[in-house]
């Protein structure tokens, strides 16, 4: 809030996002890879916190979770440390008169207004993944804390409550996968849902130990090709059809990418495993 000259005060304005411009700035971009975004991000890590351009690792973050790849998480220590010099940076220091319960209330503040960092740079959860309130203004914090497993609403002709979930954000109609590999168990879900269809997104995360699958679903938008979440050319890129569509897949070491497109959706899969795994997933893809 600030105050103008006639003693006003005027509320904040929420800045706007232009889609078109999103898709400008991502068609302008250098054609790099994964792993070279992935560089960037690990090269401003390795340097000490405050001479890292957070902005470069934010942009670079988003770029890759728009692909729908990993992003590289620094040590979890590190991660509280710059979420809560964040938070200090818009709040005033606690006076020592607090009453411990006063601090422990404002402590969740700096934490919570963090905390979109956490998840949207990082893919960690500061809440759900380390910090535990245990009464009387104190915190636990447990950074090898394993995440939760999720469970969904499911049916017989929605095994994994995917498509139940997109439902809810008025995603109607999306692919649903009829089969995951054995072991791997829902660790992160949620949808975006906008004004535009083309803002919606939905993003699900399974792991199994070390292992990973994840499926993001979006709006298709002809401006927003499916070689837009592509590797550059001179990858090792296969074309291959499947039930009917045109799926582009993508093996490198023991990472597997598959994207197609149904005409209202863009999906894109990744996969720790093997190339003949990711094909009895994309089998399983039902329009049910």
């Amino acid at each position: 809030m600030k105050e103008n000259q006639n003693n006003k005060i005027e509320a904040p304005v929420e800045p706007t996002i232009s889609l078109d411009a999103v898709y400008e700035d991502l068609q302008s971009l250098p054609d790099y890879t994964e792993e070279e975004l992935r560089q960037i991000i690990q090269k401003e890590l390795k340097k000490p916190r405050q001479e890292r351009d957070y902005a470069l690792i934010d942009e670079t973050s988003m770029l890759l979770d728009f692909m729908g790849a990993e992003v590289p998480s620094p040590d979890p220590q590190e991660v509280f440390l710059e979420m809560e010099r964040r938070g200090r940076a818009h709040k005033q220091k606690v006076r020592r008169r607090f009453r411990t319960a006063m601090a422990a209330c404002l402590t969740l503040v700096v934490l919570a207004g963090a905390n979109m960092f956490s998840v949207s740079v990082y893919g960690e959860n500061l809440f759900s993944t380390a910090v535990q309130y245990l009464g009387e203004g104190v915190f636990q914090i447990d950074f090898e804390k394993e995440e939760p497993t999720i469970s969904l609403p499911v049916t017989e002709d929605d095994p994994y409550g995917i498509r139940t979930k997109c439902e809810e954000y008025g995603m109607e109609g999306v692919l649903t996968p009829t089969y995951i590999p054995e072991g791997f168990e829902l660790k992160k879900a949620y949808c975006e849902s906008m004004e535009k269809n083309e803002n919606k997104k939905a993003y699900f995360l399974y792991r199994e130990s070390d292992n990973r699958f994840s499926i993001t679903i979006r709006y298709y938008i002809d401006q927003l090709t499916d070689n837009a979440l592509l590797p550059n050319s001179n990858q090792d890129l296969e074309e291959i059809a499947v039930g009917g569509r045109t799926v582009y897949l993508l093996q490198q070491n023991q990472n597997v990418r598959a994207v197609f497109n149904d005409g209202v959706y863009i999906y894109v899969l990744n996969l720790t495993g093997e190339k003949e795994e990711m094909m009895q997933i994309l089998e399983g893809m039902k329009d049910i």
